[in-house]
């Protein structure tokens, strides 16, 4: 929830700063819309995606089945490639 929420809030502050958090004079430091914007995407990824996360948390903390995979038996090189 923390990586979405960072995202949520990076994505409303260039909505209210969008000159600002795209362009900014040379020399100057990153503005604070880009740092939260910035800061979103790296969350998300450092802490794997979080479509991800839902899935462990359904089959491991939930007990939930894992998703079908009629390849699961077969090594790596001999499955369907597409």
């Amino acid at each position: 929830m923390h990586a979405e929420l960072t995202e949520r809030v990076g994505r409303l502050a260039t909505e209210l700063e969008p000159l600002g958090a795209v362009a900014w004079d040379a020399g100057e430091p990153m503005p604070e819309a880009t740092r939260q914007f910035l800061a979103g995407k790296t969350f998300s990824i450092a802490g794997g995606t979080s479509e991800i996360q839902r899935n462990i948390i359904g089959e491991r903390v939930l007990g939930l089945p894992k998703d079908p995979d009629p390849e699961r038996e077969l090594p790596f090189a001999e499955r369907a490639r597409g």
